[in-house]
């Protein structure tokens, strides 16, 4: 498609285009300089539209804006189709390169955990936008070049000029549309598109990124068959995504992760993997946990706590997060003002600024990483894209968010999409326990570990045993440990003393011990392993932060 802009020309009264980043049959892609945010640059895509297809582009355009998701641009601006039919989306100027041109640069090799890495951040992005409600997103068009890896390796899915919305009723799509080599076989059978259809391009761009650029339609040989070593596991995962049959595929992008994250969680990539790759250490697995209270007070901020110092005393690298939609407290409750690092600013901050967060300076006690709120609350406008930009410039091992007891809003629920664990901690007041709302939101709690979810539940102040069992059958399920009731008195000792309880050494031996079932089961087994490399390196780095 010829360009229709030229260097210097305004869009909108607004957007001045600085050059041409991309060209291709179906659009252009600009590099615009915004006129009224000094400064801001974006991405100008343009494309060319019949008149009559002008409502079908707004409509389009406008169910873009709604998109929020770290591995989607954002798009915030459109131009309708002008009288010479050309279009125009504005949307985030992502610096990095496309797949295409990685997997190019790399003479079509690319390491096994990178690829899964990738992967799994397609699977995220697919069910988020295959659970949008009321109308489900299918993408329809996964391939290499659509596939942007920005500066720090993460996956942004660009280009939905064929992606639909789900009609689950339609017995066919209205078009039939997808590049050969990546698309599923219903794309061209005149059948209709769903989920499962983004499920299959995901199995044939692993194919191809695994196989060295061959395509699975060519071919039609299974990975076995190829004579390239991979995990068996891996094969089965990528054979089962290319059934022809979508009946015969995983049914959903929870699924497909699912098993991905097991493959890197074997013991060979443990052992042989050395690299990070988009959010995941390839050598060791990346596990977000949501803490979250039954109702207020039950105690999740102190399970936070004691579970960030339980991983310290055992040198895993960790990350605690304070939950935006919370109250203030963390930075209160740490004394930030005597503890926190000169000029130290506040991730989320720097994030809506439009500083990158690796120039973030971190915040280091031992093996903890702190991400406070500002204390004095929400400063300037943020979104929830923003809060997910924060989850996901957290790179610790293991991070553990606050959520508190602000978990039942619709903002909450993109984090748990994220979440590799939910935890949820109760104490034992027989009030709050069989109160209306909190045995509705035990249902709930439910529902999420009926779903698949890893859930779990933590009882915070451990009664005797009579009271215990009265206590636990009122639960839906098992807790997976009971946190030691600490007396106040040794609790409001150690604020006067400006510190936490948990760094208390008698304390703390307790509360690890209580807390080593929920260890082992919700933090995977190598962050233990990856303790004595990353060791001294964060010592290094805490010492130099305390000059």
């Amino acid at each position: 498609m010829v360009p229709n802009l030229q260097n210097g020309d305004i869009l909108g009264d607004r957007y001045r285009i600085v050059s041409l980043l991309g060209q291709g049959g179906m659009g252009n892609v600009y590099l615009a300089e915004d006129l009224k945010l000094a400064g801001k640059k974006w991405a100008v895509k343009e494309s060319f539209h019949l008149p009559a297809n002008s409502e079908q582009f707004i409509a389009e355009a406008e169910l873009l804006i709604r998109l929020n998701h770290p591995y989607l641009p954002n798009i915030i601006d459109y131009y309708s189709p002008n009288f010479q039919g050309y279009a125009y989306l504005v949307m985030d100027y992502i610096r990095g390169s496309t797949l295409m041109q990685k997997f190019t640069e790399h003479k079509q090799s690319m390491p096994v955990p990178e690829v899964v890495g990738i992967a799994l951040q397609l699977c995220d992005v697919f069910h988020y936008l295959h659970h949008i409600s009321p109308s489900p997103i299918i993408y329809r068009d996964l391939k290499p070049s659509n596939v942007m890896l920005d500066e720090q390796g993460n996956v942004r899915l660009i280009d939905f000029g064929i992606a639909r919305n789900l009609k689950r009723h339609q017995q066919a799509d209205t078009l039939q549309i997808g590049t050969i080599g990546f698309a599923a076989p219903e794309q061209f059978e005149l059948l209709q598109t769903d989920p499962r259809t983004d499920l299959y391009s995901l199995g044939a761009l692993m194919y191809f990124l695994l196989s060295g650029g061959n395509y699975f339609y060519m071919t039609e040989k299974p990975l076995e068959e190829t004579g390239i070593k991979l995990p068996d596991r891996l094969m089965n995962v990528v054979g089962r995504l290319l059934k022809h049959d979508p009946a015969e595929r995983f049914q959903n992008a929870l699924e497909v992760r699912q098993e991905l994250q097991g493959v890197l969680d074997s013991d060979h990539y443990r052992r042989t993997a050395n690299s990070r790759i988009s959010g995941w250490s390839a050598g060791h697995s990346r596990r977000m946990i949501a803490f979250c209270s039954l109702y207020p007070g039950a105690g999740s901020t102190f399970a936070v706590l004691s579970m960030a110092k339980a991983l310290s005393l055992s040198s895993i690298p960790n990350a605690v997060v304070e939950w935006p939609y919370n109250e203030p407290e963390l930075y209160q409750l740490l004394f930030g003002e005597r503890n926190a690092p000169r000029d130290y600013r506040f991730l989320l901050d720097q994030i809506c600024s439009g500083c990158p967060p690796e120039l973030h300076v971190p915040w280091i006690d031992d093996f903890t990483e702190w991400y406070p709120v500002h204390p004095d609350g929400k400063k300037g406008a943020w979104r929830e894209t923003d809060v997910l930009k924060m989850l996901h410039a957290v790179k610790a091992p293991a991070t553990l968010v606050d959520v508190s007891h602000h978990w039942n809003i619709p903002e909450a629920e993109a984090l748990f999409q994220l979440a590799d664990a939910l935890v949820f901690v109760v104490d034992p007041f027989p009030a709050k326990m069989n109160g209306s709302q909190s045995l509705q939101m035990l249902g709930k709690i439910n529902g999420y570990r009926n779903s698949g979810k890893n859930v779990y539940i933590v009882a915070n102040r451990d009664l005797p045993i009579r009271m215990r069992r009265e206590w636990i059958s009122s639960l839906p399920f098992a807790p997976a440990c009971f946190l030691p009731d600490i007396p106040f008195a040794d609790i409001m000792e150690a604020v006067w003393k400006g510190r936490l309880v948990q760094d208390r050494p008698d304390v703390m031996r307790k509360l690890s011990v209580a807390l080593s079932p929920l260890i082992e089961d919700a933090a995977p087994a190598d962050l233990f392993q990856y303790r004595r490399g990353r060791a001294e390196k964060y010592r290094k780095i805490f010492f130099k932060l305390q000059k």
